[in-house]
């Protein structure tokens, strides 16, 4: 089949990734910040608030939501990264200290259409005092052959670009697909996956 005439959007820049909208900012204050006690309850309402349908985002697992923050909170939707991007923005908002993680070798695989995927993973690390706690939306359905190593914040955008680059392609959007991709290898030029 031909290529779709869809028009092309320009990436959103880095800061519109993780931007936290207003909306979200106000429940996130009633719900988590205003009344916790402590950073372990802070960080165990965040995690209700993330999962939450009645009081919280109620966000649901799907493969291939690569959204922004934003995306994700209008959706309700979100993939490892998505989640990951959207728990660390939330985190950083109610005072948690938090950094992404990724596991590089997983044994997970998909095809769609006719495309195979090798996926890598990527969860949240949170330290609460001199414990740490793992969150991570996606970790009963990944089999790892290693355990996950702290990553930068500009290689988890890197991801949310690559992701986005590999969806556009496998929809025939090559300008925003390269567009997408251009990001990721800025982010992390020395990312294999990219």
């Amino acid at each position: 089949p031909l290529p779709r005439a869809v028009p092309e959007l320009a990436p959103p820049t880095r800061e519109q990734v993780v931007a936290v909208p207003p909306q979200l900012q106000a429940q996130l204050q009633v719900e988590v910040i205003a009344p916790a006690r402590s950073d372990l309850d802070r960080l165990q309402r965040l995690l209700r608030f993330m999962g939450d349908g009645e009081r919280g985002l109620g966000l649901q697992y799907r493969e291939d939501a690569t959204y922004t923050v934003t995306e994700a909170y209008l959706n309700r939707q979100a993939n490892c990264v998505t989640y990951t991007l959207m728990f660390l923005a939330l985190a950083h908002l109610a005072g948690l200290e938090a950094y992404p993680q990724e596991i590089e070798e997983t044994l997970s695989w998909q095809q769609l259409d006719d495309i195979v995927y090798r996926s890598n993973h990527v969860n949240v690390r949170v330290r609460v005092g001199m414990q740490r706690y793992l969150v991570d939306v996606g970790g009963e359905f990944v089999v790892v052959r290693h355990p996950a190593k702290r990553i930068s914040m500009q290689r988890a955008l890197a991801q949310y670009y690559n992701n986005r680059a590999v969806t556009l392609l496998s929809e025939q959007r090559l300008s925003a697909a390269l567009a997408h991709a251009d990001i990721a290898l800025e982010l992390d030029p020395d990312y294999p996956t990219t």
